[in-house]
């Protein structure tokens, strides 16, 4: 099938932000060039590379594996424009990531971030950490009042890795 660049770029967008997880750089590539109907190996590569330099897509680790995930900017663009991926493209695509999922275990590396009471009146803002269900980090705060808890709680959830590699750098200055 033949796409335009831009569909190419909006197909990746749409494979990406469908996947529950980050999607590995393998898994991407096997469901965008399933019998070579969908794009070559070379223009995903060339496709990816624009999208991380845009600022659309971007690295990280996941499972030991370098993966992909959509950046604020890309959830942005694949809401707007996934209807230009070709349907049929589409539907391959939730099929084939509809699969994958069911095969997949549940992510043994969760972040659990929550407000706690401490009393009537105070709460604490808890983020937890595992790694393959054996706790990485847990670490509490007293915030006082609920909606601070409950703030810094959604904060530690979203930015858990920032906050872990801190710890671990202020723990480790020699490294």
């Amino acid at each position: 099938m033949y796409l335009e660049k831009d569909e190419k770029k909006f197909t990746i967008l749409y494979a990406v932000g469908k996947y529950s997880t980050p999607i590995s750089v393998e898994k991407l590539y096997s469901i965008l060039t399933w019998d070579k109907e969908i794009m070559e190996y070379f223009e995903i590569a060339e496709m990816v590379d624009e999208l991380l330099k845009d600022g659309y897509i971007e690295k990280t680790f996941y499972r030991n594996e370098e993966c992909f995930t959509l950046t604020a900017e890309g959830v942005k663009a694949n809401k707007f424009f996934a209807e230009r991926c070709p349907k049929s493209i589409r539907d391959r695509i939730d099929a084939e990531i509809g699969t994958s999922r069911f095969a997949e275990v549940k992510d043994p590396n969760l972040v659990k971030g929550e407000a706690r009471p401490l009393s009537h009146s105070e709460y604490a803002a808890k983020l937890t950490i595992f790694d393959n269900k054996t706790p990485m980090l847990d670490l509490t705060i007293n915030m006082g009042s609920r909606p601070q808890a409950e703030r810094v709680a959604k904060y530690f959830e979203e930015n858990s890795g920032e906050i872990y590699q801190e710890i671990l750098k202020i723990l480790n200055p020699d490294k």
